[in-house]
């Protein structure tokens, strides 16, 4: 571990805010002059006079903003901001939440986030909990956020969100995200469960950069996944649809699965 480094985020650093730490780290540049950390259960507090954390509340994500990295050094040149937030009393639920309305409720983990043209996206896993199950939670699927000013101060982001489809307990693409400028892709990484509990690996899918300021809900309509039909052949890039979810089986690119990773090209 990079001593140095972890310093930025030690807990106390911001007691303004109360961020003592969090889970499930992604960081993005945004510019040479901003970047964007992006956590998922945060612990909010105070520490006490013999350094020990004292918890008041765990928002399920939070944010943090570095102005720029030193060119000799690679650490911040200043410590980061911290923004946390939520719609209820206790700040519990978090800076990102799911749609009002919508059917699947639950809490959103920001776990993979990538820059193009100036926009933020972020992957989120969609997470419910539930009593019994193993951790206390279930997956549920995946959530795609667009913030079209991350330049801005976050309390002021345009924030556009949308469920990816057919993303379930059994498919979901938060594990990663990579965007590959030559191709024009940009290539989601998730887990699948294939024809039973036990076959659980990780599989990708990919999306055209091209038409990444277009209506959110009809760009992520366009998402292919690696995989083989119930025709047989060999692996192909293949449209998922309402109609062909139920004929095709993701292609593994790792087994078993890993929930969290970065990948690199």
């Amino acid at each position: 571990m990079d001593n140095k480094l972890a310093s930025f985020f030690a807990a106390g650093t911001d007691p303004k805010t109360g961020w003592l730490g969090a889970d499930s780290a992604t960081s993005v540049k945004i510019n040479d002059n901003h970047y964007i950390w992006l956590w998922g259960d945060t612990l909010v507090g105070n520490l006490s006079q013999s350094g020990d954390r004292v918890l008041k509340e765990m928002p399920r994500n939070s944010i943090g903003v570095i102005g720029g990295l030193d060119p000799q050094t690679r650490l911040p040149i200043s410590m980061p901001q911290f923004f946390i937030s939520g719609t209820n009393a206790n700040h519990t639920e978090g800076f990102f939440t799911p749609p009002m309305n919508d059917a699947k409720g639950g809490l959103i983990w920001p776990t993979a986030a990538f820059s193009i043209g100036g926009n933020l996206f972020v992957l989120g896993t969609r997470v419910v909990e539930i009593s019994g199950a193993a951790f206390g939670f279930e997956i549920v699927g995946s959530d795609l956020i667009r913030v079209d000013n991350p330049n801005n101060d976050p309390w002021q982001w345009n924030i556009e969100q949308v469920s990816l489809p057919f993303t379930s307990s059994k498919l979901y693409w938060a594990t990663a995200a990579l965007v590959d400028s030559n191709s024009d892709y940009i290539y989601l990484y998730g887990a699948a469960t294939r024809n039973n509990q036990s076959d659980t690996v990780n599989t990708i899918a990919r999306i055209s950069t091209k038409s990444a300021a277009m209506d959110l809900v009809n760009w992520v309509h366009g998402l292919e996944i690696f995989a083989v039909d119930h025709q047989g052949g060999s692996s192909s890039w293949l449209r998922f649809s309402e109609q062909s979810q139920g004929n095709i089986v993701p292609a593994a690119v790792a087994s078993p699965a890993i929930s969290e990773t970065s990948v690199f090209f």
